[in-house]
């Protein structure tokens, strides 16, 4: 099974949205995605309209996905969300979002420790110490520490869990 594309595309003198999203031919969890997806509109659009005399007076909106996986029980794609709102560069967001294909039933993060068997303290100490090789002294012990909000996004594939960490 691989993703049809929705689209969702609007452009208003205050604001532009470029959506990509997958439909991925399964209905409880296609219904899920597409309200997830709304949901990020509508909170979008609520948002105040730039002043007309800045360089960009459009608030934008872009929503892409990676290619998911698609197993036998589970699928999971990353939902890409960049925002930009004025400033110096858009903010991006990255959401692992993940469902069991037989129930439609979206995975959560106690449903990621069960599936790899550790607890969060466990996952704490081991990104703590891939994330402080990686970025050095750009690490914040914060972003991996026990906190429950560190590791509610992740990704599932045939042999692991990813866990997403925000740029900020």
């Amino acid at each position: 099974m691989y993703p049809n594309t929705k689209n969702i595309n609007e452009n208003t003198p205050t604001y532009s949205i470029d959506v990509e999203y997958p439909n991925l031919g399964v209905a409880a969890i296609d219904s899920k995605v597409e309200k997830i997806v709304n949901s990020i509109i509508w909170e979008f659009k609520a948002l105040p309209p730039d002043p007309l005399d800045m360089s960009s007076p459009q608030n934008e909106l872009t929503i892409r996905f990676e290619t998911p996986y698609v197993g036998e029980d589970v699928v999971s794609f990353k939902l890409i969300t960049s925002e930009y709102t004025g400033g110096a560069h858009p903010n991006s967001l990255f959401s692992g979002l993940n469902f069991d294909r037989e129930s439609g039933r979206q995975l959560l993060q106690d449903d990621a420790f069960k599936i790899i068997g550790r607890t969060i303290q466990q996952v704490s100490v081991s990104a703590t110490a891939q994330l402080k090789e990686k970025l050095g002294d750009a690490f914040f012990a914060e972003g991996a520490n026990t906190n429950p909000e560190n590791f509610s996004s992740f990704l599932i594939s045939a042999d692991k869990v990813t866990f997403i960490f925000q740029p900020y």
